[in-house]
């Protein structure tokens, strides 16, 4: 449930025992077993983090060492995250995900005091055909099914790809609220040498969500306690929250001597 090297808090390999801060990695090993699915629930298997769900179920704002957690990296690279709250992202495209706590200035100027989340695609790394499809069910009838699919595309193996695909769907404790997320994802990594290595990818999500439901307060104006059913949903029949996320990149990775390493994405 580790990684060999991590890269997020330095941007050197250097093992766990050799980086100089508080870091926790949730690997690949760690989702599967655990069937971490979203980025919420992943986030809740961190210790020290704390998760405020706000005001609609499906989006969240998290703390960590008491601080807004708002800094977020996929690949290593910076990326945007909205005013309201980080992207709940399907996790079967990513490969692992490090987390470091507190200040990041080595990397990231004088750094957010709570930390920073660096989400790492899954690549194309293996150079014979491998894969698994996984279909799964639970309660508040959920039901998924997932494929992960790697295959050279080469004699060599030098050109290899992967394709990522999942469809889960669910209900929840609370009365009408319906939860659907498919994702597709695809990547390709090209060694051009034996020091470079091309990478292109694109990614595509979807999730529709029926019933979405605002959460209701624990007390009343005057101060007594509510005292709502648990599966309480005070929203329209008809409400829904229906969001799409697009996402291409293209890298690429020199190596260079003395363990130098040259790495561009778009």
């Amino acid at each position: 449930y580790t990684t060999g090297k991590m890269r997020t808090a330095t941007k050197l390999n250097l093992s766990i025992r050799e980086t100089p801060q508080s870091v926790t990695v949730i690997s690949n090993q760690l989702i599967e077993d655990k069937k971490i699915d979203d980025f919420d629930t992943l986030m809740k298997n961190v210790t020290g983090v704390g998760a405020d769900k706000g005001v609609q179920d499906n989006r969240a704002y998290y703390t960590l060492r008491g601080f807004d957690l708002d800094y977020y990296q996929m690949d290593g690279i910076p990326m945007p995250t909205s005013i309201y709250a980080m992207n709940n992202y399907n996790m079967d495209k990513f490969d692992r995900v490090e987390i470091v706590k507190g200040a990041n200035g080595l990397t990231n100027g004088a750094g957010n005091p709570a930390g920073a989340v660096n989400l790492v695609r899954k690549h194309a790394d293996s150079k014979v055909l491998t894969g698994s499809v996984d279909a799964s069910a639970g309660s508040w009838d959920t039901y998924k099914i997932k494929a992960d699919l790697s295959t050279p595309l080469n004699a060599d193996g030098s050109v290899r790809g992967r394709l990522v695909t999942s469809h889960k769907e669910t209900d929840t404790f609370k009365d009408r609220v319906h939860d659907e997320n498919d994702l597709v994802y695809a990547v390709i990594d090209a060694d051009i040498s034996d020091n470079t290595t091309i990478s292109a990818g694109a990614s595509y999500e979807k999730e529709k969500i029926d019933g979405d439901s605002s959460n209701l307060p624990a007390f009343y104006s005057d101060g007594t306690k509510t005292n709502f059913s648990r599966s309480k949903n005070y929203s329209s029949d008809w409400s829904y929250w229906n969001s799409e996320i697009y996402s291409y990149f293209v890298g690429v990775k020199q190596y260079l001597a003395y363990d130098i390493l040259l790495n561009a994405i778009y």
